[in-house]
């Protein structure tokens, strides 16, 4: 089974890197929400401020962080996140 690659990457520095990521879900520009999972299409968007959800593959649930508005990028199931800043500078639990 194929996973995904996700970085999120602000002006400064590495704010997250994982692998082995079953999906990763986001708000586009258009105010619909995105959701990744392997052999997505390649794709270039602008996404607005808010939460950033992924499923590592060996995690019970899924994961957030919470991001400014960005410009998303999706590759060969490579997932990376160009930010401003970061609300929350570590990754928690989703309710």
């Amino acid at each position: 089974m194929a996973d995904l690659h996700l970085k999120v990457l602000s002006l400064a520095e590495t704010v997250l890197e994982a692998e082995q990521i079953l999906w990763v879900r986001l708000k586009l520009s258009n105010e619909k929400f995105l959701t990744v999972y392997p052999r997505h299409a390649p794709l270039l968007a602008q996404t607005l401020p808010g939460e950033l959800l992924y499923h590592p593959a060996d995690a019970p649930e899924a994961r957030s962080l919470a991001a400014g508005p960005g410009l998303l990028s999706i590759r060969d199931d490579q997932v990376t996140l160009l930010i401003g800043e970061t609300y929350a500078a570590t990754a928690t639990d989703a309710e």
